[in-house]
């Protein structure tokens, strides 16, 4: 931890409990990673990232273990969070239970978090990138993609191609995230502050999230050049890998969306139209 940390009486640790984007394990994102990178800063941050992917949890519990012993953690707030993105659960922790405490409660996360309804698509749209959305831009659990050629990936959804069209203003210029994606626009390209960017993936390590995709001039010629390439079938439009409740599907996909429990459908189709250059889709 940073000496501002180490040198208070005590510290509260809170943070969202949640699965990470770039490994899987018991313990994820939550207390334990705020512990070691929140409170660790830069220098904490590069200690954890600084193995491969595949020993990242390992890491995680031994950097927590290290910040519990100096008995300067009073206590820990867990969140949980539902997949409105809004606060589902709290639970206040003793040091000495946070171990177990949040493991149990990242299996609980799982209950709540949100996901595409299909396992296999064919084109995905994400409106827009952001690490307000996800430490990635775009979550990796959600588009099934960690972009980390050392680490492990995940098995679905199984998509064919993703495309980001634009770079949240919240994001303030950071688009750590686009290099998950296939396609991109130039105003998301030109939208990157590129020192931001590459200083929060030399901290990290995640270099794949960065590297430029082809870009398009606009929203009307991406739509049109995938649709070229890909076709029209199998397409989903979300508006961000957060926010997941309202989303665009193509006609031919309405039988197998309806057949999802937790779907509601609308049959009536829904134009793609462009206003200079950019889709009118409403989230």
């Amino acid at each position: 931890m940073d000496r501002y940390a180490y040198e208070s009486a005590g510290v509260l640790v809170v943070n969202r409990v949640k699965l990470h984007t770039s490994f899987s394990g018991p313990v994820q994102s939550g207390l334990a990673k705020m512990m070691t990178v929140g409170l660790g800063k830069i220098g904490g941050a590069r200690t954890f990232h600084d193995v491969p992917a595949l020993q990242l949890a390992d890491r995680l519990l031994a950097m927590r273990d290290v910040v519990l012993a100096s008995g300067k953690i009073w206590a820990g707030l867990a969140i949980l969070e539902d997949g409105y993105d809004q606060t589902a659960e709290l639970h206040a922790v003793r040091p000495a239970d946070i171990p177990e405490v949040e493991q149990r409660l990242l299996e609980r996360h799982k209950h709540y978090f949100p996901r595409l309804p299909l396992d296999d698509i064919n084109v995905l749209v994400v409106d827009e990138i952001s690490k307000t959305y996800s430490g990635t831009g775009m979550d990796t659990n959600i588009i099934g993609f960690r972009g980390d050629r050392y680490g492990e990936d995940l098995d679905r959804p199984r998509i064919k191609a993703i495309a980001a069209l634009k770079l949240a203003e919240a994001s303030h210029g950071n688009a750590l995230g686009l290099g998950l994606a296939d396609f991109i626009t130039r105003r998301l390209r030109d939208a990157m502050d590129e020192q931001k960017t590459y200083l929060n993936a030399f901290t990290t390590g995640s270099m794949e999230t960065v590297k430029t995709p082809m870009a398009f001039g606009d929203d009307k010629e991406l739509f049109e050049q995938l649709a070229g390439r890909f076709g029209e079938h199998g397409w989903i439009v979300i508006p961000n890998t957060l926010h997941l409740e309202t989303l665009y599907a193509s006609p031919d996909l309405g039988e197998s969306l309806e057949a999802n429990p937790i779907c509601e459908v609308e049959r009536e189709p829904v134009e793609v139209t462009f206003r200079d250059g950019r889709h009118q889709l409403a989230f």
